[in-house]
């Protein structure tokens, strides 16, 4: 026993023993807890602050109705309010209670003419025809949406409100 804890002693072959501990003390408020996994440092508490402290950083916007948001840090996405309503309603909160960030979508990668580099001999240059072919293809690409949304760098808050039954 150490400090009234009972140690349980595993030999580790290989390894930082520091990865087998089952509890450790919060980096930040010095606090023991247990871990979850292997790389935690920080307790509950602290970890909440931090991720709450991230999400403050983020600049404030108006959300305009239409982009979809989730919740920071998260893979909850709402692409409408009755979305939000609904997940609301299900998980007993009010919107204002969500870390909500504005989504962004990306756009399909350029091709260049390395694409090819396997196909052709080192001297090779592409015909006229083709750079002005895959130039126009590459402005199609840069308008082209994936329609696959990711966590943005804003924030919004909203003024909704869900009645508690």
């Amino acid at each position: 026993m150490i400090d009234n804890k009972a140690i349980n002693l595993t030999p580790v072959p290989h390894g930082n023993i520091g990865n087998y501990c089952t509890h450790d003390d919060c980096e930040s408020c010095g606090k023991e807890f247990k871990k979850n996994y292997t790389y935690e440092k920080l307790c509950g508490d602290c970890h909440s602050k931090k991720i709450i402290s991230r999400y403050n950083e983020l600049e404030l916007v108006e959300w305009d109705g239409e982009t979809p948001l989730v919740i920071f840090n998260d893979d909850q996405y709402f692409f409408n309010e009755d979305d939000i309503i609904a997940y609301c309603e299900d998980s007993e909160c009010q919107p204002s209670d969500l870390m909500l960030v504005v989504c962004t979508t990306s756009n399909l990668s350029q091709i260049d003419f390395d694409h090819w580099i396997d196909e052709v001999h080192e001297e090779w240059e592409p015909s006229t025809e083709l750079i002005a072919k895959l130039k126009e293809f590459n402005e199609f690409l840069a308008q082209e949406s994936s329609n696959t949304w990711f966590e943005g760098k804003k924030r919004v808050t909203l003024d909704l409100e869900v009645p508690n039954e």
